[in-house]
């Protein structure tokens, strides 16, 4: 978390990654090669303008370890489904805040009912940093 008391950007002010998503019926290898294209490490699972899931790399990267085929798993085998997400207004406090709560670096967000994008964890920490926020960690 910051060190600082003053507030952080909201999302609106560092949100980059518009939505990229993927049908729950495809294939890991057809999510995995959306994301390379798409340079963005995690898509939405829509249903009409509805955030149904998220699926990342380390869903896949997992998958793949238990021995999963890439040709044959599908997205829904993997998917995190009702993820928690952000709106415009949420600050960066609370995005890092939500992600470290819901164990995810991740997260898709929404705009009067409507997904519009996805931030992750590296959005949240530069926008912190540019912002001048010090960022303190903790020993484990």
């Amino acid at each position: 978390m910051t060190t600082s008391t003053r507030p952080t950007p909201a999302v609106h002010e560092f949100l980059k990654t518009a939505i990229v998503s993927v049908d729950r019926s495809a294939t890991l290898r057809a999510a995995a090669t959306a994301m390379k294209r798409a340079g963005v490490g995690a898509l939405a699972v829509m249903d009409a303008d509805d955030v149904q899931g998220i699926v990342t790399e380390r869903d896949i990267v997992s998958a793949l370890a238990l021995g999963a085929d890439p040709d044959s798993w599908r997205v829904a085998d993997v998917e995190s489904v009702s993820p928690r997400y952000l709106t415009l207004a949420d600050s960066a406090a609370t995005a890092a805040r939500v992600m470290l709560a819901a164990g995810c670096r991740h997260l898709p967000v929404i705009d009067e009912g409507v997904a519009v994008g996805i931030v992750s964890i590296r959005d949240v920490v530069q926008a912190l940093v540019a912002d001048g926020h010090e960022l303190q960690t903790t020993a484990s």
